[in-house]
């Protein structure tokens, strides 16, 4: 029998990576059919996931980096100048035109979404040697509903503003390329089944991680048409999984550390964990709603609500407040290499 390749452990990544995609796939189909067609999104579901979720999750990274004092000093040029640079980027981008700002922010994102699968592919291969045909899945998986989305008429939903894609489109060439996508798939997943029976053998953590990239792109973007769908399965199939990462490997240092970082990690630290990722992203959104947005008053009472109509202390505005988001974005490609 295979021995498997988990992460922290069986019970842990099944509860916490892999778990969280098929769970939301699962509650789609309790869902109005409006949440499911429509822009319809409750404001509670985006104080849930948007805020609590992928807010949050931004910040875990901050356990990998800031808070910890031996990658601080090791690593404290690139943690330093980040987001000095993003700040300043980030601020002349959007002085320039706010449109390309949110555009270069939306396609950036997408890239580290589209990564952040490779990245858990690689972890669950390290023991056998990732195979190219496995690299070729997750990308077509995760690519495929982007290019659909390029090309499709007009959605339900966006990803950061309702232009921040480069749109061309032909429903046809988009259909034409969905049945090339699920002959591909076919394929995939019949040499899956060769392979298992010559071997007896399958690597189940990397199975069911393609598979619940699969099911969450393809369903979340491609097949349903909804914002309330998308937003679900884009942040909890995406937020959970990091946050859990982040604490798992962060936990397998704990020996290391003392007073109260030895607690956070301790069996029942997560909720501190938790807690304190909710605190940032509940500060930070509610700058963006009293300064940006003025979408979701009834969330943030204790926050000033300003128009600002200048155009340069909006941008200011814009390029700190997107700064964690940017730099985590930016970071990520670093943070998880072995010399970190």
């Amino acid at each position: 029998m295979q021995t498997q390749t988990w992460i922290h452990s069986a019970k842990y990544d099944l509860s916490f990576i892999i778990a969280p995609s098929f769970l939301a796939v699962i509650l789609l189909f309790f869902f109005p059919e409006s949440w499911l067609w429509s822009n319809e999104m409750p404001n509670w579901a985006w104080f849930a996931m948007v805020l609590l979720i992928d807010v949050s999750h931004v910040y875990s990274s901050l356990y990998r980096t800031y808070f910890d004092k031996v990658s601080l000093q090791k690593h404290k040029k690139i943690l330093f100048f980040t987001p000095v640079w993003v700040i300043l980027v980030a601020g002349g981008i959007h002085y320039f035109s706010e449109a390309i700002f949110w555009r270069l922010a939306a396609y950036l994102a997408v890239y580290h979404f589209i990564r952040q699968q490779y990245g858990f592919l690689k972890l669950y291969t390290r023991t056998e040697g990732i195979k190219q045909i496995d690299v070729w899945m997750i990308y077509i998986v995760t690519v495929f509903p982007m290019v659909y989305w390029h090309l499709s008429e007009p959605r339900n939903f966006m990803w950061f503003t309702a232009k921040d894609f480069l749109f061309y489109t032909n429903q046809n060439l988009a259909d034409l390329l969905k049945y090339a996508f699920w002959i591909w798939v076919i394929i995939y997943y019949f040499l899956v089944i060769k392979d298992y029976i010559q071997t007896r053998q399958i690597n189940l953590p990397k199975t069911l991680l393609i598979l619940s990239t699969m099911l969450t792109w393809y369903l979340g973007i491609v097949y349903f048409n909804g914002d309330m769908a998308f937003t679900m399965l884009n942040v909890v199939a995406h937020g959970v999984p990091y946050m859990a990462l982040v604490y798992a490997t962060e936990q397998k240092k704990a020996y290391k550390k003392t007073g109260f970082w030895k607690l956070l990690f301790s069996n029942f630290g997560i909720l501190i964990f938790i807690g304190i990722l909710f605190v940032l992203a509940y500060v930070e959104e509610g700058f963006w709603n009293g300064l940006v947005w003025h979408e979701y008053d009834e969330f943030f009472a204790f926050f000033p609500t300003i128009n600002l109509t200048d155009n340069l202390l909006l941008s200011i505005t814009i390029a700190l407040l997107s700064m964690p988001q940017l730099t985590h974005y930016i970071l990520d490609g670093y943070i998880w290499k072995r010399d970190f």
